[in-house]
């Protein structure tokens, strides 16, 4: 009698060896393998590839590994190729002429040794399709909105972390204070190196934190503020003068009742509101002053 492919069923290790043994007879008389749960044919001592290599490793068989398969849903990033995608957003084929290039597969530009591919093509195969608004954190088991968890890269792009800021913060404080205090010294002092230089290498990044660290103490958003910093011209919104290089930043002005965002101010003009209290009475007065004593100035 003779068996059609299409009917057997693979979950018999027996007919799948019959129907696999056409174009290899050798497998009628090797079989299967004898690790439980493995259905690969045998390579030796009745074991198959990969379950006999850990046994000639550690001595053990343990239970079988996966075999890979290919990402569902996804197909590769080169146009029109549809086989399904194996790593960095590429099928078996173009992933494996990748690693032998240093063009990019998908659109022919440079390719990034990091990435596998230009950065243009990584950040379209790795775009966020869709992303939860929010998450629950495996430390303290909240749900919390998703902006509480930080992003991290991951080999298929950037991901959210699994924990939220307060618990990563809690077990990196956790992780200090059990270090020898010579290596907490010692970890200190590189990272102060290391924000040294930074810090003169990249001027805009540098400016970019400090207001950051502003808004934080003034509890302002830094999206409005770096808005406003990129509208206004970067100059003082009352003397319109741009502090020249080597001079001190122009400074954030807020509302000390409201604590809400007003503008930038120079140095001068952030000093001489807060020496007049903000009161508008005060600088009513003080313009009738300058303008009296330059009237008398005028006629004399």
């Amino acid at each position: 009698m003779t068996l059609a492919v299409a009917e057997l069923s693979w979950s018999e290790p027996s007919l799948r060896v019959r129907a696999l043994s056409r174009k290899r007879p050798h497998l009628l008389t090797r079989g299967v393998c004898k690790n439980d749960g493995c259905e690969q044919s045998v390579r030796c001592s009745g074991l198959c590839s990969r379950c006999y290599s850990r046994w000639l490793r550690t001595g053990e068989l343990g239970p079988p590994r996966r075999i890979y398969q290919p990402a569902k849903g996804r197909t590769c990033i080169n146009e029109g190729c549809d086989e399904p995608v194996r790593c960095k957003g590429m099928c078996s084929r173009h992933y494996d002429r990748l690693i032998r290039t240093d063009v990019c597969p998908s659109c022919g530009g440079l390719k990034n040794r990091g990435y596998g591919v230009c950065e243009a093509c990584y950040r379209r195969s790795h775009a966020v399709q869709h992303e939860e608004s929010q998450r629950t954190c495996t430390g303290c088991n909240e749900t919390l909105p998703i902006e509480q968890f930080a992003w991290r890269t991951h080999q298929s792009g950037w991901k959210r972390n699994s924990r939220c800021r307060a618990c990563r913060n809690r077990e990196a404080r956790e992780r200090t204070a059990a270090m020898p205090k010579e290596e907490r010294q010692r970890r200190r002092a590189a990272q102060r190196v290391r924000l040294k230089k930074r810090l003169a290498n990249d001027p805009e990044w540098a400016l970019r934190r400090k207001i950051r660290q502003s808004c934080k103490t003034l509890g302002l958003s830094f999206a409005e503020v770096m808005a406003a910093w990129e509208e206004r011209g970067h100059q003082c919104e009352i003397c319109y003068r741009t502090p020249a290089p080597g001079e001190i930043r122009l400074h954030i002005d807020h509302d000390h009742q409201t604590g809400a965002f007003r503008d930038f101010l120079c140095s001068g003009c952030n000093t001489g509101l807060g020496q007049l209290r903000e009161d508008i009475a005060i600088l009513r007065s003080a313009i009738r002053y300058l303008t009296r004593s330059s009237h008398q100035e005028e006629s004399g």
